[in-house]
């Protein structure tokens, strides 16, 4: 009686651990996932600044240029 008591509180143990594992797994991929994303997003943002600068520099050397 006391070995079921004992092996049912350690199945009980083992799946909570492994529900929280599983939950703590999950929010760090998708910490990782947000962070990758808004990585992305600045570095699209930085490429436009680029693109545009590239471009007024290039409009005002022709400009300037006989």
């Amino acid at each position: 009686m006391l070995w079921r008591k004992f092996k049912r509180e350690w199945s009980y143990f083992i799946g909570e651990l492994l529900i929280v594992t599983l939950g703590v797994l999950i929010a760090l991929a998708l910490d990782s996932w947000n962070d990758d994303r808004l990585e992305r997003r600045v570095e699209d943002e930085v490429l436009g600044w680029l693109i545009s600068d590239v471009e007024s520099d290039t409009a005002l050397f022709e400009a300037s240029c006989p």
